[in-house]
């Protein structure tokens, strides 16, 4: 579920940090979008199910049903290693999770990072051949998901940064790290 708008998106290759605003660039490595214009064509879809739109300067995705779920893929030839963005709830949303695919290898085999921003947490894990293995160590609770104590009010700018790499994945959360899980059976190839 991603109930969640972006206002700024910068996705750049590993090593590399970005963070531009007033910016629109695409090559063959690198997407930097500011969302001040329709010109990286990410998708518009308005089909009773899901809203895809630019909106208020950003981009904004949204499920009208409950416990569905659904992929915005971003509008590049190549898969980024490192991910940056500002994401920012709607007021009134009390359920829902938005997260990130990377090393997206089929239908039954990635990783992803998971936050919800209502209770502040996260979770990653990965999909292998279609089982869930989760990264993130487990709790004294027994659970899987983490605080991220640097998420501010669901309602405000939250900085999110992801590095993925067939080894390792990192999480930071409005420029604090908060997880930084090692991969015990990598896949092979991006």
């Amino acid at each position: 579920q991603f109930p969640s708008a972006t206002d700024t998106m910068t996705i750049t290759p590993a090593a590399t940090e970005t963070n531009q605003s007033g910016n629109q660039v695409l090559d063959d490595t690198r997407i930097v979008d500011d969302f001040s214009s329709k010109l990286l064509g990410w998708p518009e879809v308005d089909d009773g199910s899901k809203i895809l739109k630019y909106e208020n300067g950003g981009y904004s995705f949204q499920l009208l049903e409950k416990d569905a779920f659904d992929e915005v893929y971003l509008p590049v030839s190549f898969n980024p290693s490192e991910i940056s963005f500002t994401v920012k709830g709607y007021e009134g949303i009390d359920d829902g999770t938005f997260g990130v695919f990377c090393h997206f290898q089929d239908q039954n085999n990635y990783y992803y990072v998971e936050f919800d921003m209502l209770t502040k947490s996260y979770v990653i894990a990965q999909s292998l051949d279609g089982e869930y293995v989760p990264l993130t160590a487990i709790t004294d609770e027994g659970q899987y998901w983490h605080d991220a104590e640097p998420f501010i009010d669901i309602t405000e700018e939250n900085k999110i940064s992801i590095g993925c790499y067939l080894g390792n994945i990192f999480v930071s959360v409005n420029d604090v790290l908060v997880d930084n899980v090692s991969i015990a059976n990598p896949f092979l190839e991006k």
